[in-house]
């Protein structure tokens, strides 16, 4: 009977835990009203945290709408477009969810690099570390052609080269 009573409490425990992630309350922040803008921030990376620290599953509502928070936040704070723009030939934008974890990982190094970098390090900083996601089989979410080579440009140093020739492509 204890032992019962010890498992029906640890069951519980392990629910609420599982069920923690609730980002309904991301409808209520306003991006647009600069008095939340702290708020909003710290929704921004718990959002980017959680994404970066799960693995892909496009069925999973608390990903859909944290996503949707960092699309929308992203694009209050920075140039979407050209961000996005050159970086959509490295990951080809047939796959949404990559262009998702993209823009992960630029707000994430917008907001530890304190909103002094600029969009070319943001777009580097950002494959670099779609890259790492993707690499990690676990995530589930498999690189393209192109991404891999993201990776070997910068390890040989011409990176940075690389997403100029492209920008220079694209225009």
């Amino acid at each position: 009977m204890r032992n019962i009573i010890i498992s029906l409490i640890a069951l519980f425990f392990f629910t609420t835990i599982v069920k923690a992630q609730d980002f309904s309350y991301l409808k209520d922040i306003d991006l647009n009203d600069t008095h939340v803008s702290q708020d909003a921030q710290e929704a921004a990376m718990e959002c980017c945290c959680y994404l970066v620290a799960v693995r892909y599953d496009k069925k999973d509502e608390q990903r859909q709408q944290a996503n949707e928070y960092i699309t929308q936040w992203v694009s209050k704070k920075l140039e979407v477009d050209k961000l996005v723009c050159d970086a959509i030939s490295i990951i080809t934008g047939e796959r949404e969810e990559l262009v998702d974890m993209f823009l992960v990982y630029c707000a994430m190094n917008y907001m530890d690099s304190e909103q002094g970098v600029e969009l070319s390090t943001l777009k580097q900083e950002g494959l670099l570390g779609l890259w790492e996601y993707c690499s990690n089989s676990k995530n589930k979410l498999k690189p393209t052609k192109e991404l891999k080579l993201i990776k070997q440009y910068h390890n040989e140093g011409t990176l940075d080269q690389y997403l100029q020739d492209i920008a220079s492509v694209s225009m």
